[in-house]
């Protein structure tokens, strides 16, 4: 097969060792259609690579890279460039371990300083234990959060891509109750203007924006609560002055569907489970998280560590396919753009 030398480079970071994260990675390497479109490199460790194709019985050849452009990046061949680290080893399959969190940390760090050189066009993360990050010491426990350590001047916004779906989150990791009290107005004016700043990144000039409601039926009236008059409506109004094309609150019975058929170009959620039940039933597996703002596209399966069923090679790699190609359509966008 012949490839394009217009591939995006992606870097694809193991994850947590004791998850599923280096099975999903090698499965990666095994799909045509992943080589089709990105230069994809592993970032990891050799012990860890070898001992996951050895379970997913892959014969691919190992490409030791320092550098991305050494890579290969044809199908057959990992492109591999291996992350020294001083903890140690206390890692099995399916259990937690402090250990395996610091491997996985190192991992990213790794694909940042990448990034950050302009070595590669997008990072592409397999899922991390939070918990253990915090008990391993580190202050930033989830890729979010060490992005912005790492990149403390940029604002990122965070969207969801699931086929025609593409959803932001005003709040995303907090209880019900404390989302609902962090609603207010001038926090929903600045996140429809960052929804407006990545829809237009991404080429839409004018892009049509939903905010979903919060209440059964968008409060009917103030039947059912008091948000969407209270905070939601005068959002939209103020953000509509300024020039934003929003319309809402829409109940989020309803909106996403509308969203899928064409109505708007994206919707912005009030809170986690709101958005990521939409998607996860829609197509759980093409359900994929980016991070825009950043020097390079970052994506990420939108599943956790799944220690239950980690080494015993009944996972596939469907949504890891998924985030490579994902951020390798927003990486062409974005140079599409820039070229105009």
């Amino acid at each position: 097969m012949v490839y394009t030398d217009k591939r995006p480079i992606i870097s694809i970071t193991m994850g947590d060792p004791a998850g599923i994260g280096p099975e999903i990675c090698v499965g990666c390497f095994g799909n045509a259609e992943v080589f089709e479109n990105v230069r994809p490199v592993l970032i990891g460790d050799e012990e860890l690579l070898k001992r996951a194709m050895r379970l997913k019985k892959c014969n691919d050849k190992i490409n030791f890279v320092k550098d991305p452009k050494e890579g290969k990046y044809e199908l057959g061949t990992i492109d591999f460039l291996p992350v020294s680290c001083e903890a140690g080893r206390n890692f099995t399959y399916g259990e937690p371990s402090t250990d395996a969190a610091i491997w996985a940390y190192h991992f990213f760090e790794k694909s940042i300083e990448l990034g950050k050189n302009g070595q590669v066009d997008a990072i592409c993360t397999a899922p991390i234990n939070k918990e253990m990050m915090k008990k391993a010491g580190f202050a930033q426990t989830n890729h979010t959060s060490i992005l912005k350590h790492f990149f403390p001047e940029i604002v990122s916004t965070s969207m969801f891509h699931c086929r025609e779906l593409k959803v932001f989150h005003y709040t995303r990791h907090m209880s019900l109750r404390n989302a609902l009290d962090a609603i207010n107005v001038p926090g929903l004016v600045k996140s429809l203007h960052s929804v407006q700043n990545v829809m237009q990144s991404i080429g839409y000039e004018n892009p049509r924006i939903a905010l979903a409601a919060v209440n059964p039926h968008a409060s009917d009236n103030g039947l059912f609560g008091s948000e969407e008059k209270d905070y939601l409506k005068p959002a939209v109004e103020q953000c509509r002055k300024e020039g934003i094309n929003v319309v809402g609150p829409i109940p989020a019975d309803a909106v996403f569907y509308q969203q899928k058929k064409g109505l708007y170009d994206c919707v912005l959620s009030l809170y986690h489970d709101q958005a990521l039940i939409a998607c996860k039933t829609y197509d759980f597996e093409k359900t994929v998280s980016l991070t825009f703002g950043y020097p390079f596209v970052r994506s990420t399966v939108d599943h956790g560590t799944a220690y239950d069923i980690a080494g015993k090679n009944i996972v596939n790699s469907d949504n890891m396919d998924s985030a490579v190609l994902t951020a390798a359509y927003y990486c062409k966008k974005r140079n599409e753009l820039n070229q105009k």
